[in-house]
């Protein structure tokens, strides 16, 4: 039982959770102090997990305790050097000591984790530690936007800016409204994935944009030119050796490139290239035969401007995302900072800042001193789904984890680190979630500690899937790693193949269906199951976003069975639910941006308003969202 960082990389349905527990439990009973399980943090990535683990310790322990689970007792007698006996008293005194000191048995969420250090750090430094935890980031963002697009008439620089930048939408044919851009741009700040390039543009101040974007638009100029000059040599060329537009299949060529001169129409065409590479026809079968032998003669020619036409094209189409990305980026510190003083004026923080904003403390201060403002020196660590974990937490944890696993506690013992996790179920990579880093610890590529690292990477076992669901993830998988090019990675670093312990039969099918054609697929296949002597419980649609599963329960009106989904059963996600929360709240604090706007966002999908929407939030953001809440219910009714 006894190591300083243990790795168990293992797949799904192969008992992940129940590994994790019977370690927490033989660490405990390795340690003489029945309370130690204070001196244990356990991290995981959701609630719902963390509640799971939770559950499992305490039933376990519970099963030790009354000899009830036989797989449970052997496991802990394989770890342990105590016998049956002394599992059972040390369950039993276990069980109680965390039942009583239920506050202290520390299975939580690393986002909760991070939250309980920065409120014991503001109150350490006498700032608020009350604020309001606020997960929903983009209606924040949309009124930092706001409130900078507000003062365009009280600075000169700012007005130049956006002015310019609403100029350049309207003749790339965009709508010259650029509040979309800035609050879509607001999200890429968010992201931590974005924090080291946010950073550096942060520090630029406006000037530094205007020489970027006068300097692009040179280069814009000079490869449009270059352009007009390519093709205007390739149909001098084609005109000096007496050849025409038909003489070209369809005159397609010719007819390209007068286009990309007259509607400047800087697009590549795929079929030219082809007909210039030879891959198809350039011209007619039936032309002259001099005609073939003048076209031959300078295909090679054709075929070279083309390509260089291909090029300037592409770097065209750089420049002009560089173009319309350049305003956004260099409001980035203003943005940051209105989203900062939102955050201050209603005492809320965002949880997307909570990793960066714990990050800089660790810079500033020495990481132990951090860490012991938590009230508990955490000696054992435990971290679940390691695969979802993103660069900036594993950066936060380190330095507590290797002050714990680098020093001796009073017992004269050291601390511990064990992750688990499997590479291949990395579903957080938009919430920041670096699976590479996972890797890199399995095959001792990258270890932050002075201690060698135990891999348990036994062989992968399924205890939840049929075999037939098994080996097709293991066939269909390993077929696609031997036909994708995966980089840096191979089908070693993923692991592809498992084994099931199931006996019972399976089926898996692919069908590939318009959306039309999908819906009627999915109630056919439901009532076929149904007809087979399947309950309606057993069946379950799984799709990607809550969106997919109200469409689809639009489109199957059958009577012959109902759909349940987690949406359906919270009252607090009823719109009429959320409208009437909102009127409360604004009745209590009338200068609540967010909630008037939900107001306003509720009536109109009701058909409140006579308005248009765009109108109607025109309207909103420049009156209503100022008035008094009194004026504001008179004015909206």
């Amino acid at each position: 039982m006894d190591y300083s960082f243990k790795i168990i990389n293992s797949s799904a349905g192969s008992g992940k959770t129940f590994k994790l527990a019977i370690e927490y439990i033989s660490k405990l009973f390795s340690k003489k102090n029945d309370e130690h399980f204070k001196s244990m943090l356990a991290l995981t990535f959701t609630n719902k997990a963390s509640a799971e683990m939770k559950y499992r310790i305490l039933l376990y322990l519970n099963d030790l305790k009354h000899k009830r689970d036989k797989i449970v007792l052997q496991e802990i007698l394989k770890t342990t050097s105590l016998n049956e006996s002394a599992i059972q008293k040390r369950s039993s005194n276990i069980l109680e000591k965390i039942l009583y000191n239920y506050s202290n048995f520390n299975v939580i969420t690393i986002d909760s984790f991070t939250n309980n250090i920065i409120r014991t750090v503001n109150r350490e430094s006498e700032n608020k530690d009350d604020f309001i935890v606020e997960f929903d980031n983009q209606i924040y963002i949309d009124q930092a936007v706001e409130e900078l697009i507000s003062e365009i008439n009280e600075d000169n620089e700012l007005k130049e800016l956006l002015v310019e930048f609403a100029k350049y939408k309207i003749t790339i044919n965009k709508s010259w409204d650029i509040t979309y851009d800035l609050t879509n741009f607001g999200l890429f700040i968010d992201k931590e994935s974005n924090r080291y390039q946010v950073e550096y543009f942060k520090k630029k101040n406006l000037k530094f944009f205007f020489q970027i974007r006068k300097k692009i638009l040179s280069i814009n100029s000079k490869k449009t030119k270059d352009i007009y000059d390519l093709v205007n040599n390739t149909l001098d060329l084609i005109n000096q050796n007496d050849l025409n537009d038909n003489d070209f299949r369809g005159g397609y060529f010719t007819k390209y490139l007068k286009k990309l001169i007259s509607q400047a129409d800087f697009k590549i065409n795929e079929s030219t290239e082809k007909s210039l590479k030879g891959e198809s026809n350039l011209y007619n079968k039936t032309l002259e035969k001099n005609k073939v032998d003048i076209i031959e003669k300078i295909r090679p020619t054709l075929l070279n401007n083309y390509l260089k036409i291909k090029t300037s094209i592409i770097e065209i189409d750089k420049i002009t995302s560089t173009l319309s990305f350049l305003p956004s980026l260099s409001l980035i510190s203003r943005i940051e900072d209105k989203i900062d003083k939102i955050q201050n004026e209603n005492n809320i923080r965002l949880i997307s800042k909570f990793n960066s904003q714990l990050n800089s403390l660790i810079k500033l201060n020495e990481a132990p001193y951090i860490y012991e403002k938590l009230g508990s020196i955490f000696v054992d660590f435990f971290i679940d789904e390691f695969q979802d974990t993103s660069e900036l937490q594993w950066e936060n944890l380190i330095p507590l984890i290797s002050n714990s696993i680098h020093s001796e506690s009073h017992d004269g013992s050291k601390g511990s680190l064990l992750i688990v996790g499997d590479p291949k179920q990395s579903i957080y990579r938009w919430r920041g979630g670096e699976f590479n880093q996972f890797l890199h610890l399995i095959h001792n590529r990258k270890n932050p500690f002075h201690f060698k690292r135990i891999l348990d990477d036994k062989e992968d076992i399924n205890y939840r899937s049929c075999r037939e669901i098994v080996d097709f993830n293991s066939e269909f998988f390993t077929f696609l790693s031997n036909k994708l090019d995966l980089g840096i990675y191979n089908s070693d670093d993923l692991n592809f193949r498992q084994k099931s312990n199931k006996k019972e039969t399976g089926y898996v099918s692919i069908d590939i269906s318009d959306s039309e054609s999908f819906f009627s697929k999915i109630e056919n296949q439901i009532l076929d199951l149904l007809s087979r002597g399947y309950s309606p419980s057993e069946i379950v649609i799984l799709v990607r976003k809550n969106k997919h599963a109200k469409e689809l329960i639009d489109k199957i009106n059958t009577s012959e069975f109902d759909f349940i989904s987690s949406d359906i059963l919270q009252i607090n996600n009823s719109d009429k639910v959320q409208f009437i929360i909102s009127i409360f709240k604004l009745s209590l604090f009338g200068n609540d941006y967010a909630e008037r706007k939900k107001v306003i966002n509720y009536l109109y999908n009701q058909n409140y308003f006579e308005k248009s929407y765009d109108s109607l939030n025109q309207c909103f953001f420049s009156n209503l969202s100022k008035i008094k809440i009194n004026d504001f219910f008179l004015k909206i009714s």
